[in-house]
């Protein structure tokens, strides 16, 4: 058991917090103002932060998404621009909050760039709530999540009915599948469930709309990491119809371990897809590159990366 002595400054708003900030600030204040030359320090510190500052864009669709903020700006504003056209400006925060402490960020992108997912924080907390923009309208549509801790933001589905996420519950990590137009509170959990808070999970849909990817990483500086994956019903529609595969965790005994290239001996954690049993291989054929060069590199990052592959049932929403 951690100890925690000061969750109670999680709540920025309390009286309490509020009189622990103020006394710090004192004290510090205190003691720099007897400095010498502390006010010239402060004033040259300001007009360096004072710069022009823009994000590296994301692309979807033709369209470049990305965050700046302008020298006499406190917050990051959302843009937008088709191609080499001017830059369309997506979400202001500065309207949020009257002090400026409600900022905003980039939470997902459609692969056409016509829906937009950008999360609103209140005061620095870790919780943000997600919302949607059509950016063809620039114009904020019905969905919305409510505030928590989320992991992944949305990764949308090719035709954009629906997006999964991932968030950190009570429990620990879950993913969770949301169906546009529909209320979040009816959003389906998909996978998760017997992972602890100190689990990292990460949701996404493959490039070419063909797989759902689940990535889950034992702590933050990790060791050991799965990845659990789904194949689309369009992709295959026969794996649907038949059992889903044993949890890489229980298939110890029926998988070959990989052995180092350097050493010879055996790797405790990583599976070699070419000493699979049949269908497994045929699944990891349809996931990872066929060339032969591109298998050699994915040999070598599973050596050296450790990770464990499986296919495995984390519900019955239709991908």
């Amino acid at each position: 058991m951690v100890s925690d002595p000061y969750r109670w400054l999680e709540d920025q708003n309390s009286p309490e917090t509020r009189a622990w900030i103020d006394t710090q600030n004192a004290c510090t204040q205190s003691l720099l103002k007897t400095l010498p030359g502390s006010d010239a320090i402060a004033k040259r510190l300001g007009e360096l932060i004072k710069v022009d500052t823009i994000r590296l864009p994301s692309e979807r669709g033709g369209r470049y998404f990305y965050s700046k903020r302008a020298a006499g700006q406190d917050l990051f504003v959302l843009y937008m621009r088709r191609g080499t056209g001017p830059e369309e400006m997506l979400m202001d925060p500065a309207s949020l909050s009257a002090d400026h402490t409600t900022s905003v960020n980039f939470e997902g992108l459609s692969d056409d760039g016509k829906l937009v997912a950008y999360g609103v924080r209140k005061g620095g907390e870790d919780e943000v709530s997600i919302h949607f923009i059509d950016t063809d309208t620039r114009k904020d549509i019905s969905d919305s999540l409510p505030r928590a801790r989320y992991i992944s933001g949305a990764s949308f589905k090719t035709d954009k009915s629906g997006f999964y996420y991932s968030k950190l519950t009570d429990d620990g990590p879950r993913a969770y599948y949301h169906a546009m137009g529909t209320d979040a509170e009816q959003d389906k959990k998909i996978f998760g469930d017997g992972f602890a808070s100190d689990k990292i999970l990460v949701v996404g849909v493959s490039e070419d709309g063909r797989y759902l990817l689940l990535t889950v990483l034992y702590g933050s500086a990790c060791e050991k990491s799965e990845i659990i994956f789904r194949i689309s019903r369009e992709a295959d529609p026969s794996l649907h119809r038949q059992k889903p595969l044993t949890p890489a965790s229980k298939e110890k005994s029926r998988a070959t371990r990989c052995t180092c290239k350097r050493t010879g001996r055996p790797r405790s954690g990583a599976y070699c897809p070419f000493r699979l049993p049949a269908r497994r291989r045929r699944i990891g054929r349809k996931l990872f590159p066929r060339t032969i060069r591109d298998w050699k590199v994915f040999a070598w990052w599973a050596e050296n990366h450790r990770p464990v592959f499986s296919q495995r049932s984390f519900g019955t929403e239709s991908f």
